[in-house]
């Protein structure tokens, strides 16, 4: 090929070899105007493909504040300063539910650890009994 980098800028006297040139040249610039176009292309596919990849992480960003939302809501709703109030009814039966935890007065964990409960049924309460226990404080004088 004629008219290289590098070498002088004469061209040849003969058509055809001018010809030649003009050809090679043409082809050339058709190659790289080819790799231009895929390379673009591809880009435009890339950008594409980036800006679906931000919808869909900006959706999943939106769900997952949504759900912060209803969860905040619900530990409100279930452990907020409103559960904690007893509604008119509840009193009397906070006060079944403490009984119903007692046998003869005393609590059921005393109950649970002694040996004899051990031995016998597990939810037979009636033949359960308590052992007696007190506490004596020494003086420290």
């Amino acid at each position: 090929m004629y008219l290289m980098a590098g070498s002088d800028n004469r061209l040849p006297d003969d058509i055809d070899t001018l010809k030649d040139i003009i050809i090679a040249r043409e082809s050339l610039l058709r190659l790289k105007s080819k790799e231009l176009q895929d390379k673009e292309t591809e880009l435009e596919r890339e950008r594409i493909e980036k800006e679906r990849f931000a919808f869909e992480r900006d959706e999943v960003v939106q769900k997952y504040e949504e759900l912060e939302r209803k969860y905040a809501y619900l530990q409100k709703l279930f452990f907020g300063r409103k559960s904690e109030k007893l509604k008119p009814g509840e009193e009397l039966q906070g006060r079944l539910f403490d009984e119903a935890e007692t046998v003869d007065g005393t609590s059921d964990a005393g109950l649970l650890n002694s040996s004899r409960y051990l031995r016998t049924r597990p939810y037979d309460v009636r033949m359960m009994s308590t052992p007696e226990t007190s506490i004596v404080f020494s003086e420290p004088w």
